[in-house]
């Protein structure tokens, strides 16, 4: 198929499941169904495992079958013809169209079409795949990050791409005079808190190597590091670096141009109407199957299902409700993806009665999890036993607490 990115559509979530779990335990993590056209563009689902971007195929994709319970790997639609070059890709994003996503999250996927990482999350959520970024090491046990950065890149406006792009976004989206939200996620980078101080503009844990590598150091291990770095999508130090750092949030770059590195260019902005991206040729993971991306708003969830029955949008993501309909529908298939959310009871141990870790534990045998699955659900989401999705953060050795309602009432 040619590059794709993630399996993200947009990664809105939109299933949740409340199970019970100790403490602060994760709950279940939710398979999220797409919807999309039978004789329409496959989603970005279809093959890659590097790709950052949908590139879907004017293939007509068959009828996925549903991923079942178990934790088994959902079943994708691809496509049943050679891949062709061409069409429209149109989907639905929400009610608004907020293009700054400097400042705002509640668009952040157009930077799935647009942007790219140093490393993005591939499309089964379990690993961090190569972006702008060819390759990193973990080095310090842990407290550093070096990224070798890939020499072939543009941004969409022909001048090339290097580590003093990289450091200029993670420095200034830390930087609290420019009210980004992305200082909240890499508060572990040495000098964070004096850079979040205004005592300076610089940060000692990012150091430039050399044009094509660059250096992160933290405060202490985090094996989470790699995986919240991938939110955030570098931006052009050569757009930005002679504009005050209070006004860049206020530049017409996030309308007129938000020239990025990703695989689909800006074309227009119609506020509240549409946003209209084409095919970037010269995109580093490789030229995008479809010709253009339109962004459409809509008013709410329902809206948006009603375009997908009438053929007005391409790709949805369905609410549980709505699976069973879908499913039954000749022209469109309903394609099982990992949603990645993990969902999870907080509980608040600092109250007395919330402390003993018994009365926890009674909480976590009480809820019969695998029956909300099956009837709630549908079978469309899976027991959790810690707060990560990923296989590799998973302990076999935990206890599950399965339903035990008399081991409840002992605890009690």
């Amino acid at each position: 198929m040619g590059s794709t990115r993630s399996t993200r559509i947009d990664r809105r979530r939109f299933l949740a499941l409340l199970v019970a779990g100790t403490a602060e335990a994760a709950l279940a993590a939710c398979t999220q169904s797409v919807a999309t056209p039978t004789n329409a563009p496959a989603t970005s689902a279809s093959t890659s495992t590097i790709a950052p971007a949908p590139a879907p195929t004017l293939a007509p994709a068959p009828r996925a079958t549903t991923a079942a319970a178990s934790g088994a790997s959902p079943t994708v639609a691809t496509a049943a013809e050679t891949p062709r070059e061409g069409g429209t890709l149109k989907i639905s994003m929400g009610s608004t169209l907020d293009t700054n996503t400097f400042t705002s999250t509640t668009i952040t996927a157009i930077e799935e079409y647009v942007g790219a990482r140093l490393a993005s999350t591939a499309w089964t959520l379990d690993k961090q795949v190569p972006d702008l970024a060819q390759s990193w090491e973990v080095l310090d046990g842990g407290r550093a990050y070096v990224f070798k950065l890939r020499q072939d890149v543009k941004w969409h406006d022909g001048q090339p791409f290097t580590a003093a792009d990289v450091e200029w976004t993670f420095t200034t989206g830390l930087n609290p005079e420019t009210g980004s939200w992305m200082g909240n996620q890499m508060n572990d980078i040495v000098g964070y808190d004096d850079i979040r101080a205004g005592k300076t503009n610089k940060l000692p844990g990012i150091k430039v190597l050399d044009p094509y590598t660059i250096r992160f150091e933290v405060t202490e291990p985090n094996a989470t590091w790699l995986m919240r770095q991938s939110v955030l999508n570098i931006l052009p130090k050569h757009r930005f670096e002679n504009i005050a750092l209070k006004d860049i949030a206020k530049d017409p770059f996030w309308n007129d141009s938000h020239t990025m590195t990703g695989p689909f260019k800006w074309v227009k902005y119609a506020p509240q109407q549409s946003i209209q991206l084409a095919r970037y040729d010269a995109y580093h993971l490789g030229k995008p199957k479809i010709d253009q991306v339109l962004i459409l708003p809509f008013a709410n969830a329902d809206g948006s299902l009603i375009a997908m029955e009438k053929g007005d949008i391409d790709a949805v993501q369905l609410p549980i409700t709505e699976v069973d309909r879908f499913q039954k529908l000749p022209q469109i298939d309903v394609v099982p993806l990992k949603g990645g959310v993990a969902n999870w009871i907080s509980v608040n141990t600092t109250k007395p009665e919330f402390a003993d870790k018994r009365f926890r534990q009674a909480v976590a045998y009480a809820i019969d999890k695998d029956t909300m699955i099956r009837t709630l659900w549908k079978g469309l989401a899976t027991p959790l036993y810690g707060h990560f999705i990923q296989d590799w953060a998973k302990n076999p050795n935990v206890n599950k607490y399965q339903y035990n309602p008399e081991k409840a009432k002992q605890l009690l």
